[in-house]
């Protein structure tokens, strides 16, 4: 390499290990399982006679050398520029490769057909692409470097012939490279700060973060393994250690006591694989290891003794199997799956066994004999109508045994029924006059119910747990449907809650002719008005003695002078009844007139020192004519002082009156007038006096 790259490069190993920025001191372990798998007890160890890097999910294998393994036939994958060295495979089938150290030409081989990936702009002269790794949809990471003082980040889509410069989204120096690509299309890789110091960085959705990891490698399931520089308390000497990190969690999973340790590869379960040195006091070889996020396992002491020394790990697949210069498969049981099929009222049972195959699936239906299929394959057909059972496992080639499992399948078709109760004080008309609990309770006679809910619109629903309590005024709709374990649904259904809690409110308008004091001087009408908001009125009443009542149709009448007392009420459809209000008034239409005088009318022989009254049919008090009240001699008026007290008025002449002479009363109109304002009727009469 050149100069100014090599001065570079030292200055990436001096940041490894003096501990440059991104490092960190050794973390608070946190115990358990963080990929949800565990490591299996050991693992079956095949040679191929080459150094494997890389198996995919159907177990094709490809070599350093570009060997391709598939199916048990070997192909030797030749590029026209040698020596060809094998990189990554996907789970399509297709291997990468190039060609070449000093101008290295990157392909893909797939299906026998090998073709050179289209790495324009960037193949030149003065650019060296080296391919790191492709996805199952053939997308392909590499390095772009240009004549030692650039390194980029670039992504090539194969399908559509474009190519991304990841590093317009990476900060630092413009040196960094990529390390893994996941199906969703993330990015891990590692670049140079503004300090020449060695960060990791992961590109998720297009959005750039720092690890704290120098080569961190990921999956689509938001794992993270990367390395890191920890100082040793006790040595004061850093030490590089394997972190693995997931949902914001990070376990230090520590070393093998070496001076380094790098990730090469996490499946989506989450176990990883990579390599690490050994404490260099023991004998200074690298080995491999797999961690599920737990601890790091020695993939030397997984391996049946005699086994070559495994010294690196750096490609797994989604079953566990591990390419490590030979192919490690998990020793473990097959597995079972089922697949209910309710429509066609059977399940499917398939065995799978990643290391010695398949010898014999078992199982047995509704508890009947036990069933062999030497296929590891089967169909079952299920009794109708019934929950059927099915219980099963499988056995490989090294008697490996499946744990027993079963699978409950219920061929029910039909929908749960779901039955309302209102709980509540019932009024009339279907209405309630009290809060109401509502209890839905469902049946399904085959598969059970699964759940019950209800909705205040038939559209957001919540479970059903306990009795709902209605307590607003008017209709309110509840929506129910159930729902069977065997995911039937019920038709939604309603159930209209009527509740009228307040009784009506009735208002009682009196018109007439109102005189004075309040009192009415013509028949007076009573208008009755009832309002309900929420039932409705079914009716209103009144009575004039709180006995007997009468519906109220139109106004209600009273003619006869008296104080009457109209008392009235509403009920509503729901049966409440308001409290009894009333109204009082009277009427007083007659005018107050005379009911006798003294001197009476006509009378003879008066005495010249009397005074005249004049008695009224009811209590009065002046009127506007009270002035023109007046007792003549002649065409003479004699000086009188009037006066009105009770229903009385009293005229009292100033001087004796005339011996034998005659005298006139005379009260004119509206002289006086009663309490209501009536004007009394115009009157005369004539005395005579006598001779004392």
């Amino acid at each position: 390499m050149g100069k100014q790259r090599f001065k570079i490069f030292m200055a990436v190993v001096v940041a490894l290990l003096c501990g440059a920025a991104g490092q960190g001191e050794a973390g608070t372990p946190v115990f358990g399982n963080m990929s949800g798998l565990t490591v299996p007890a050991s693992y079956k160890v095949t040679n191929l006679d080459f150094s494997a890097i890389a198996i995919n999910d159907a177990g094709q294998v490809l070599s350093s050398d570009c060997r391709f393994y598939d199916k048990g036939n070997v192909i030797s994958i030749y590029t026209p520029v040698q020596p060809c060295i094998g990189v990554g495979l996907n789970n399509a089938g297709q291997a990468l490769v190039f060609g070449g150290y000093q101008s290295p030409v990157t392909y893909i081989y797939s299906n026998g057909n090998l073709t050179q990936l289209n790495t324009a702009p960037w193949y030149s002269p003065s650019w060296i692409v080296r391919p790191e790794g492709i996805n199952d949809s053939g997308k392909v990471i590499a390095t772009a470097e240009y004549s030692g003082w650039l390194s980029y980040s670039v992504l090539f889509d194969t399908v559509n012939g474009t190519s991304t410069n990841l590093s317009a989204m990476i900060p630092g120096v413009g040196y960094n490279g990529p390390r893994t690509i996941t199906n969703k299309g993330d990015v891990s890789g590692w670049y140079w700060d503004a300090n020449y110091s060695s960060q990791g960085y992961v590109i998720r959705s297009n959005i750039f973060s720092q690890v704290p990891y120098f080569y961190p490698v990921i999956n689509d399931n938001g794992v993270t393994v990367g390395n890191r520089s920890v100082l040793d308390p006790v040595t004061g000497t850093r030490y590089e250690h394997m972190f693995y990190s997931k949902n914001g969690m990070e376990v230090d999973l520590g070393n093998f006591g070496g001076s380094y340790i790098r990730a090469e590869a996490v499946n989506e379960a989450g176990l990883a694989v990579g390599y690490g040195a050994y404490n260099p006091t023991i004998n200074g070889l690298n080995y491999g290891f797999v961690t599920d996020g737990r601890k790091l396992y020695n993939l030397n002491d997984l391996v049946p003794a005699g086994t070559p020394t495994i010294s690196t790990a750096s490609g797994i697949n989604a079953y566990g199997q591990i390419a490590a210069g030979v192919i490690l498969t998990p020793i473990t049981p097959p597995v079972t799956t089922a697949y209910p099929d309710i429509a066609a009222g059977k399940v499917s049972l398939q065995a799978l066994d990643y290391d010695f195959g398949v010898k014999a699936l078992h199982y047995s239906l509704n508890g009947e004999a036990e069933v062999v299929e030497a296929s590891g394959a089967a169909t079952i057909q299920l009794v109708p109508g019934v929950t059927n059972t099915v219980s099963y496992y499988a056995i490989d080639n090294a008697d490996n045994v499946e744990t027993a499992r079963t699978i409950t399948v219920n061929l029910d078709t039909v929908p749960p029924v779901t039955t309302p109760v209102l709980n509540g004080y019932v009024g009339q008309n279907g209405w309630f006059t009290s809060a109401v609990q509502v209890a839905l309770s469902a049946i399904d006679n085959s598969s059970g119910i699964a759940r019950t809910e209800y909705s205040p619109d038939g559209v957001n629903w919540t479970v059903y747990t306990a009795p709902l309590n209605i307590t607003a005024s008017g209709v309110t709709t509840v929506y129910y449907r159930s729902v069977d374990t065997n995911n039937n649904t019920e038709a939604t259904k309603s159930i209209a809650v009527s509740i009228d809690q307040a009784a009506p409110v009735t208002t009682a308008v009196v018109s007439g002719t109102l005189g004075t004091n309040g009192l009415y001087t013509s028949a007076v009408k009573v208008a009755l008005s009832g309002i309900d908001t929420a039932s409705g009125i079914a009716r209103t009443e009144y009575s004039v003695d709180q006995t007997t009542w009468t519906a109220y149709a139109a106004t209600v009448d009273i003619q006869t002078d008296s104080t009457t007392t109209v008392y009235y009420r509403s009920v509503d459809l729901a049966g409440n009844v308001e409290a009894v209000k009333s109204v009082t008034f009277t009427i007083d239409k007659t005018a107050p007139f005379i009911g006798s005088m003294n001197p009476a009318a006509n009378a003879v022989n008066v005495p010249i020192a009397s005074s005249i009254t004049i008695i009224f049919s009811e209590d009065i008090s002046t009127g506007g004519a009270f002035a023109g009240v007046a007792l003549m001699r002649g065409l003479t008026k004699v000086a009188t002082l009037n006066t009105v007290s009770g229903n009385t008025v009293t005229i009292k002449p100033v001087k004796l009156l005339g011996k034998m002479a005659t005298y006139t009363v005379t009260v004119p109109a509206g002289a006086v007038i009663d309490a209501a304002g009536n004007n009394s009727a115009a009157s005369s009469f004539s005395f005579t006096t006598g001779r004392r």
